[in-house]
């Protein structure tokens, strides 16, 4: 699939072309010119070079060690090196890879996620996408809620791209579209069903702490029932109406239906602008509309994907349509504050409506919610059509979160950590799967983040005027007696193809790598010293 943009750009390499990168100026401009007079991303791995982008777990062709041969190919190398650090916060392309290497489908059934040759041919690929349809979840339109079901969503008539006689009308009504939509929309709807014991109550941040200054006008908070408690108990005062213990969980499920009522859904074409399945809300006095962005779901329909992009991208979708029903949810309260009456003002019900948890961090619902029910907001990385690994960052923190209404606090204070963490394709194909759902062992699936392994973590530290330095990942190996359990096995597999990764890179790099890296590192500090006196 060509890249889109302007007729004279050059045509994109390989690596470009897969990953569609769109990630600014640095990036952009790190790589322009390498005299094949093709445009270059900076992810593709060099010394040993791993020319395609989809079958990236395989090993090198040589084995043997890798010599620069000139101090411009040096300059390449520690330059795109740069750039991927960047892009997946502290790894390279060719250690975050391997959290590609396995899916699970059954505690018994794991397989390639299919960027070895060895997954290419006829009988492979049907054996394994045979199994992906045999054991993933099933979708039942007849059990979801009502606000995620066909008759919800509004068809978009033209087609795209613009054309009179091809192009494709965007419509569930379209079987391949449906088809991936739709296990998408059933691990949405698992999702909520699993976190319908979690509840809480929003007000005023001047009701609720009226002896403290709003961290600005017209701020609203969202409480916890623990919160909510803590704080009544330190005024010596009962909580007003404890509505977790007024309601069931039927109860729950009627008020999350009516709330979203009046939520439809349609499909969108950002024309390229969009890094990936971003959505909207646009904010109606009557409705509210959710937009899902066609670029990845163009490449769940058409693209050639492994099924360990696939896990990926349509668990990403689940988690964005959740994060976006979030901000439905706060548009729907804000239209019908008063029973029976309608809010028309548009300005209460946009940025100024969304919530601060507990009275901390950021107003952003979405986000907000992720972190509270995934452990963090996840970003496909790099941005654009199919990713290479999903990264969660915890909410909120100084990168991500500035930019929205806050509350000040440790978290953007200078010193502050940006803690992230990378998640395995082998966790997104498991509730990707119906045994994970079917598990009698997990009666409370939504617990801890959703039974979600912290292997892959990473940590930066804020400081005003100085950029960013993320150092190498961090793993953590399964404990059979801890979190990880009990998935300790498949965990242990990521961990095993990481390692092994590392010991081949360090391999073929001997000799030399080390020395030159330091070198280069020493230098990038000296011109930064020298740029900040």
């Amino acid at each position: 699939m060509a890249a889109s943009g302007a007729p004279n750009r050059p045509p994109g390499s390989p690596w470009q072309e897969r990953f569609l990168v769109h990630t600014g100026l640095m990036v952009g401009s790190a790589r322009l010119s390498e005299g094949d007079g093709l445009r270059h991303s900076g992810l593709k791995p060099e010394l040993p070079s791993v020319p395609d982008p989809k079958y990236y777990l395989e090993p090198p062709p040589s084995q043997q060690p890798a010599l620069p041969v000139s101090k411009e190919e040096l300059d390449r190398l520690f330059r795109e090196e740069m750039i991927q650090s960047w892009v997946f916060r502290g790894g390279l392309t060719w250690q975050v890879a391997a959290l590609n290497r396995w899916i699970e489908l059954t505690p018994d059934i794991h397989m390639s996620g299919g960027h070895l040759q060895t997954d290419v041919g006829a009988f492979t690929e049907a054996a394994r996408n045979s199994l992906w349809e045999k054991h993933r979840i099933q979708v039942d339109e007849s059990k979801w809620f009502p606000f995620f079901r066909k008759e919800r969503w509004f068809d978009w008539t033209q087609t795209s791209p613009p054309s009179q006689t091809t192009g494709r009308v965007w419509s569930v009504d379209d079987p391949k579209i449906w088809s991936q939509v739709s296990i998408a929309l059933e691990l949405a709807d698992r999702f909520l069903k699993a976190l319908l014991d979690v509840q809480q109550v929003d007000d005023d941040w001047t009701k609720v702490l009226p002896d403290e200054p709003e961290p600005y006008e017209g701020a609203r908070v969202l409480l916890s029932h623990t919160k909510e408690a803590a704080l009544a108990a330190k005024d010596g005062k009962p909580i007003p109406v404890d509505v977790p213990a007024s309601k069931d969980k039927t109860e729950w499920q009627e008020r999350l239906e009516w709330l979203l009522s009046t939520n439809i859904w349609c499909f969108q074409d950002s024309g390229g602008r969009s890094e990936g399945e971003t959505m909207s809300v646009i904010m109606h006095p009557h409705a509210s509309i959710t937009l899902v962005d066609i670029a990845r779901v163009t490449a769940l329909v058409d693209g050639d994907i492994t099924l360990a992009e696939r896990c990926r991208m349509l668990w990403k979708l689940a988690d964005t349509m959740v994060h976006e029903l979030c901000h439905a949810i706060i548009v729907s309260r804000w239209q019908n504050y008063i029973p029976g009456q309608v809010n028309v003002n548009r300005k209460t019900i946009g940025a100024l409506a969304e919530v601060l948890i507990n009275c901390e961090g950021i107003a952003e619902s979405g986000l907000n919610m992720e972190n509270c029910w995934f452990g963090g907001h996840s970003n496909h990385n790099p941005h654009g059509r199919i990713p290479l690994v999903t990264i969660l960052f915890e909410v909120p923190n100084i990168e991500t979160c500035s930019s929205y209404y806050n509350a000040p606090g440790a978290w953007n204070a200078d010193g502050a950590p940006i803690r992230i963490a990378g998640s395995q394709a082998s966790y997104m194909s498991r509730l990707l799967s119906e045994a994970w759902w079917q598990n009698p062992d997990l009666p409370k699936r939504a617990l801890d983040y959703f039974h979600r392994p912290f292997v892959f973590t990473n940590e930066a530290t804020y400081r005003p005027g100085f950029p960013k330095h993320w150092p190498e990942w961090t793993i953590h190996p399964p404990d059979p007696s801890g979190r990880s359990n009990p998935y300790s096995d498949a965990n242990q597999r990521d961990v095993d193809a990481f390692n092994e990764r590392i010991r081949l890179w360090q391999h073929i790099r001997a000799g030399w790598y080390q020395t030159e890296k330091t070198l280069v590192s020493r230098a990038t500090i000296n011109l930064l010293s020298q740029a900040l006196l």
